[in-house]
């Protein structure tokens, strides 16, 4: 998303829980913009790292983090239980 598409929906929120609590002190505070693009790795590259994982574990691990664009942080709260294998589903 670009920065203005950001700040707008950051204001439609704003609004809104302004509008239900007319408690402006529990508003949150605007989102910082990152100023540097991420890193991209090329297939070649990321060939390399999944050579390098050892244990099944780490390597769905990883395959869920390329392929969900999930965060570090996001990802600390995975749980097996929200894995659905048989029908190929993160819930």
């Amino acid at each position: 998303m670009r920065k203005r598409t950001v700040s707008n929906r950051h204001s439609s929120v704003k609004a809104f829980l302004r509008y239900l609590s007319h408690d402006t002190k529990v508003l949150p505070k605007p989102p910082k913009v990152d100023k540097t693009m991420p890193e991209i790795y090329t297939d070649k590259e990321l060939q390399g790292l999944f050579e390098a994982i050892k244990t099944p574990r780490e390597n769905l691990l990883y395959r869920v983090l390329v392929q969900t664009g999930l965060r570090e942080q996001e990802a600390m709260h995975l749980d097996w239980a929200d894995i659905n294998p048989d029908r190929r589903l993160c819930h």
